[in-house]
């Protein structure tokens, strides 16, 4: 985005493709200049059908600039108004959206003053305040700090690395600031009382106005819940109001030097799919060097038609104050629900799980419950109410699977896969996705985790064994634990017959066979 002070040579040439917008409510001496693409915003903003707008998509489209002269315009239209900016923690404010601020001041003349460092806002001439606000989910996992905030809206700027719970307060807080009236409007409402007006509506007649509690979005492409609730429905044309969707790219802005542009051809030929998703914002499928699951497998799942039958449930139960106890309910091929409980004692974990299991009437042999650390206790409580599990232990032996038979001699014998697994942890991961891979798996269950979580796994393959990379090595490399996605892909794991986990001598097996 651009912009430029009030000249007198009014025949000045702008540079192609922009449209210069004089608007009345623009701080005194300023003129904001748009983009067409920009211009397109600005409109859908006025339009008032609009609460949750979001535009990005690409990179060095102008999506910083577009939704701070937004959020600068409505400040300006809305005196002691309050907007809050997020990003995922204050460092990251502060060396990326400060200095964006920053520029954007040295545009508007004295209308938005310095940064306060120490309450972390910017107060306007006329009362506004624009507000540094880091989501700090690691140190806030309950996001706390966002419960006494009002304000009148959000920017969520790179929310492709916020949290979804992190969107969804925001649109709990959204509006919880209400304009209060100056001295002027005071003395109109109690005038209006004093002639038999309510003050409901001498407020309203009389007093200052209240903007629309907008949350804008900027994002580049992620393989999380920026995909899902807006990409993905606007590529698909489902995206409807309150929500909106402007992608923009590099293209969309002219100011991009034709040198900046050609050094991206080296990114084109050198990586063809990171060139479309970034610089021509087509997401396609985002895959990262040896990753397990990808989203399109995910996305698959979801229009596979589902078929009710055997019902299953996977358990993941937290270890840390972090984490979170999940459950997660299959009917037939169908994920159907996955709940989510934080800081839950082992006791009511256990009987939650006996209670999903009564309810549903689900064979103790279709529970599976990771069984490392505190969930061993869950087992024992479920066995003491004469419910017997699978217990999953990550480390444990792969089961040996039978894939088909073979001749030999005459004789009959079982054909095991080419591959071998490095533990049990790996073998669930992996026949999870190749179940997703076959359209074996219909999903239906929503979770703002579960792209993220099924994503999450890497792989290795050494001499035919495939190690999926550990829980506690995802958490050390992502800063989390995929609970959401492992109670899932234990609900989805074919326990054999419980004495069949046991290995079988080979002599035995040869006897068998009658060898």
């Amino acid at each position: 985005m651009s912009h430029k002070r009030h000249h007198d040579d009014e025949d000045e040439a702008l540079p192609e493709g922009v449209v210069a917008i004089q608007q009345k409510e623009t701080p005194p001496g300023v003129s904001f200049v748009f983009t067409e693409k920009q211009h397109e915003w600005l409109k859908a903003v006025r339009s008032g059908k609009y609460r949750f707008m979001a535009t990005g998509g690409a990179i060095r489209g102008g999506k910083t600039f577009t939704v701070l002269a937004t959020v600068l315009i409505l400040m300006r239209v809305f005196p002691r108004s309050r907007w809050a900016i997020v990003r995922m923690d204050l460092p990251t404010l502060r060396r990326n959206t400060v200095p964006s601020i920053n520029k954007m001041r040295d545009y508007v003349g004295d209308f938005l003053g310095p940064l306060n460092m120490t309450a972390w806002e910017y107060t306007a001439v006329n009362g506004s305040k624009l507000i540094i606000f880091p989501e700090s989910i690691e140190e806030d996992s309950e996001l706390e700090r966002f419960n006494g905030l009002e304000v009148n809206g959000f920017i969520l700027e790179e929310a492709n690395e916020l949290s979804v719970r992190t969107k969804n307060k925001c649109i709990q807080r959204a509006g919880a600031w209400v304009i209060p009236p100056d001295e002027e409007q005071q003395i109109a409402i109690a005038k209006a009382e004093r002639d038999g007006m309510s003050r409901v509506e001498a407020i309203r007649e009389y007093g200052p106005k209240q903007p629309l509690p907008f949350i804008f979005l900027t994002f580049n492409p992620a393989d999380n819940w920026v995909r899902e609730e807006i990409y993905e429905p606007y590529e698909a044309g489902t995206l409807e109001p309150p929500w909106y969707y402007l992608p923009t790219t590099l293209e969309d802005n002219p100011y991009i030097s034709e040198e900046y542009k050609q050094s991206l051809e080296e990114l084109r030929i050198k990586d063809y799919d990171q060139y479309m998703r970034f610089v021509k914002g087509k997401w396609g499928v985002i895959r990262a060097p040896n990753q397990l699951i990808t989203s399109d497998l995910i996305a698959q799942a979801r229009n596979i038609p589902a078929i009710p039958g055997r019902r299953r449930e996977g358990m993941d139960v937290a270890r840390y104050g972090k984490d979170a106890t999940v459950h997660a309910g299959v009917d037939g091929n169908c994920l159907v629900d996955i709940e989510e409980f934080y800081q839950q004692g082992l006791d009511i974990s256990a009987t939650h799980l006996l209670e999903r299991v009564v309810e549903r009437e689900i064979s103790g042999s279709d529970v599976t419950v990771d069984v490392v650390g505190l969930g061993a206790g869950v087992a024992d409580t479920m066995r003491s109410n004469d419910v017997t599990v699978n217990e999953f232990v990550a480390g444990a032996r792969p089961v040996r699977r039978i894939v088909g038979f073979r001749q030999a001699g005459g004789i009959l014998l079982k054909q095991r896969s080419f591959y071998k697994f490095a533990d049990l942890w790996s073998q669930a991961w992996w026949e999870f996705k190749e179940k997703l891979e076959k359209k074996e798996i219909a999903i239906r269950a929503k979770h703002p985790s579960l792209v993220k979580d099924l994503t999450a796994p890497r792989y290795t393959i050494t001499n035919k064994t495939i190690k999926v990379e550990s829980s506690d090595d995802i958490r050390d490399r992502i800063g989390r634990s995929p609970d959401v996605g492992v109670a899932v892909v234990l609900s989805f794991f074919d326990f054999p017959m419980r004495d069949e986990t046991k290995f079988v001598p080979r002599v035995m097996s040869r006897r068998r066979l009658g060898r």
